[in-house]
C-alpha cells in the first residue's frame, strides 16, 4: 500500500497530469500544424493555378496582339510596295518614252547623215534619197 501511496501521492499525480497534458498538447499542436500545413499547401496550389491561368491569358493576349501587329505590318508593307511599284512604273514608262524618242531621233539623224554621204559619193540616186526621206517623215 505504501508503494501505491508513494506512486499516487499529490506531487506525482500532478507531475503525471502535467506530463499527460504536455504530451496531449504536443500531439494536438502536431495535428493542428498538419491541418495548417494542408490549408497552406491548398492555398498555395490555388494561387499557383490562378497565376498559371493569368499567365496563360496574358500569353493568349500577346499572341493575339502579335498576330494583329503582323497583319497590320503586312497590310502596311503591301501598301508601300504598291505605292513604290506605281511610282517606279511611272518613272520607268517616262524613261522608256524618252529613251525611245531619243533613239528614234538619233536613228533619224544617222539615216539622214548616211543618205547624205551616199548621195554625195554617188552611191544613191536622187529618187532613192527622196524615197528614204519620205519614209523617215512617216
Amino acid at each position: 500500500m505504501e508503494i501505491l501511496n508513494l506512486i499516487f501521492n499529490a506531487n506525482n499525480a500532478q507531475t503525471l497530469i502535467l506530463l499527460v497534458a504536455i504530451i496531449g498538447g504536443v500531439a494536438w499542436l502536431k495535428a493542428d500544424i498538419k491541418f495548417l500545413r494542408y490549408d497552406l499547401e491548398k492555398e498555395m496550389s490555388d494561387f499557383k493555378n490562378e497565376i498559371k491561368n493569368e499567365i496563360s491569358g496574358i500569353k493568349e493576349e500577346m499572341y493575339s496582339f502579335k498576330n494583329e501587329m503582323y497583319n497590320r505590318m503586312s497590310d502596311f508593307e503591301n501598301k508601300i510596295i504598291a505605292l513604290i511599284d506605281e511610282k517606279l512604273d511611272k518613272r520607268f514608262s517616262e524613261f522608256h518614252r524618252q529613251l525611245k524618242e531619243n533613239d528614234f531621233a538619233h536613228l533619224e539623224k544617222t539615216i539622214k547623215a548616211l543618205t547624205f554621204m551616199l548621195e554625195k559619193n554617188k552611191f544613191l540616186t536622187v529618187e532613192d534619197k527622196g524615197f528614204i526621206d519620205s519614209q523617215l517623215e512617216n
